[in-house]
């Protein structure tokens, strides 16, 4: 392992690491530990890993530590749960991609909780769905409880991406009303309605103005 440490320390500059085997001696769970203050690397690529729980965990640890990476690419195994990913991403600032398979109800629900109003930073879930893909026998009421699923994660993504809800809400900001009703405007009118809602909800006292 020092010497699976060794070769990687090589790699420390890098901003972008795709992997499809790892150094001899290096598991999944060395990998995370060394990225943990890792402060150059921007997008880490683990196409061809199907996580177990504990790399699931070191690599959720890696999410709370690290303050450079901004975009990931990982898989789990099955019956492993990604809920540690999403609750990461509670204090995670950077990360505003993250590309993984299907999300099960229970990691679906987590992630819409934690971006509901805990992080305002991602602006990508790619490659999901809300249920199993390889079920063909879902009900009409799953399929539409999958669909309201998918249009949160991607109304609250949105929020993020493309209505600066990060610099509105950050206290370090101090953005002024009128930043707020200019975000607002800058909403087309499909998504008027449910930005005006969603920030008039969070800033009552827009309203009055």
């Amino acid at each position: 392992k020092a010497t699976a440490a060794a070769t990687f320390a090589r790699v420390i500059t890098l901003e972008k690491l795709t992997l499809s085997s790892l150094p001899g001696g290096m598991d999944l769970q060395d990998l995370f530990i060394s990225l943990q203050n890792h402060t150059s690397l921007k997008e880490l690529v683990l196409r061809f890993f199907r996580l177990s729980k504990l790399a699931v965990q070191h690599a959720a640890q890696m999410l709370r530590q690290n303050t450079s990476i901004q975009s990931v690419y990982l898989n789990v195994e099955d019956n492993v749960s990604a809920i540690p990913i999403a609750e990461a991403l509670e204090t995670n600032s950077t990360l505003k991609v993250l590309e993984r398979h299907w999300l099960n109800t229970e990691e679906t629900h987590a992630f819409i909780r934690v971006l509901e109003n805990k992080n305002f930073t991602l602006e990508e879930l790619k490659g999901y769905c809300c249920y199993n893909p390889t079920r063909n026998d879902r009900s009409n009421a799953e399929i539409q409880a999958a669909q309201e699923n998918r249009r949160k994660i991607d109304f609250y993504l949105s929020l993020n991406k493309d209505f600066q809800r990060k610099r509105l809400f950050s206290s370090d900001e101090n953005a002024a009303v009128q930043d707020w009703l200019d975000v607002i405007a800058s909403a087309s009118e499909r998504e008027k309605m449910d930005v005006i809602f969603y920030y008039l909800s969070e800033k009552p006292s827009l309203i009055t103005l």
